[in-house]
């Protein structure tokens, strides 16, 4: 997503929405900026964030998102995908495990 004032304009996030049948509820993990090669090629060529970071000559795995993801690599492990995944998927609960403190 475009976000002014980082290095290259744009971060990286996952998004969950978990509709409940009346409204969506959306969760965001954190967020980080990609390698400006990876950005670049993501604008001007159209592939995804994978296939990019593949094509840069960043990883061996050709389909690094289905494994401990660019987040993973990126964070030495510190993060994974499948965590960040988590993260978002938490965030979009919140209504609805609080949804009384949000009624008018």
């Amino acid at each position: 997503m475009e976000v002014p004032n980082t290095k290259t304009g744009f971060m990286n996030v996952t998004v969950c929405a978990i509709y409940d049948g009346t409204s969506y509820h959306i969760g965001l993990s954190s967020a980080f900026e990609c390698p400006p090669v990876v950005t670049r090629m993501i604008r001007e060529e159209g592939i995804e964030l994978d296939e990019a970071y593949y094509k840069a000559g960043l990883t061996q795995t050709k389909r690094v998102g289905y494994s401990e993801g660019i987040t993973g690599d990126l964070t030495k492990g510190r993060l994974t995908r499948k965590e960040q995944i988590k993260e978002a998927v938490g965030m979009a609960l919140i209504y609805l495990e609080n949804y009384k403190l949000y009624e008018n």
